[in-house]
């Protein structure tokens, strides 16, 4: 784990006033004792749900494809939240991309099988606030991915990587949408849970409401969770 001091500036992670994409990027931060500043843009109220706070700024931060989530650490500037994660992996904790190429191999495969899984737990809440349906839809590739855990620690099937983290944020997602229902069925994912939870700095954030979200998952704009 590499050390952050004071005398360098501090990396800027920026998104909307939410959980939603930026919320693993927040652990991973508090994780590795990486002083960042979280940047936090609002939406207005319905029905312009206005986004001047982003969008005046969106094209002057020197973004090569400008969006949000984005990082910005001195001159180095990302957008995309996974090449995001990667990067605060590389630079302030190697570990986390995996120790060897199995483990590397292993979480690039599962990336996508995650991601997918984050889709289909998240756009559905913008369109309908049918938490069954949301629920019933997403057990299959949950499954998929809790099988592909198993009785191992971490999804590398070695030490914790930066997609545990991301994995990590969107169980709780789940368990909100299905009110515990998937830890009922699947109780080794609720073990992973207290595991990731238990790593450095993460409980001790979490258990302070004054720099942990709590809520909301989603935009205003969305019929679930939204404020």
């Amino acid at each position: 784990m590499q050390e952050h001091t004071a005398e360098q500036s501090k990396p800027i992670l920026g998104y909307w006033n939410i959980r939603g994409l930026a919320q693993p990027m927040r652990y991973m931060f508090v994780h590795l004792g990486v002083d960042f500043e979280d940047k936090l843009y609002n939406v207005g109220p319905a029905p312009d749900f206005d986004k001047s706070e982003w969008l005046d700024e969106k094209f002057n931060l020197g973004l090569d494809f400008p969006n949000l989530p984005y990082m910005i650490d001195g001159d180095v500037k990302f957008t995309e939240s996974d090449a995001i994660m990667r990067y605060i992996a590389s630079k302030w904790g190697k570990h986390l991309l995996g120790s060897n190429p199995e483990e590397t191999g292993r979480i690039e495969m599962l990336a996508n099988h995650v991601h997918n899984l984050k889709m289909k737990s998240t756009m559905p809440c913008y369109m309908s606030d049918d938490k069954s349906a949301i629920v019933e839809e997403c057990r299959p590739l949950l499954k998929q991915v809790a099988d592909s855990l198993g009785a191992n620690m971490f999804l590398s099937h070695g030490g914790v990587t930066w997609l545990d983290f991301k994995f990590f944020e969107l169980l709780d997602l789940l368990h909100f949408l299905s009110d515990g229902v998937f830890y009922q069925e699947m109780p080794h994912l609720w073990d992973y849970y207290v595991r990731m939870q238990s790593l450095d700095n993460i409980s001790a954030y979490m258990a302070d409401p004054s720099r942990c979200m709590y809520a909301p998952f989603n935009g205003i704009m969305a019929k679930i969770n939204n404020i």
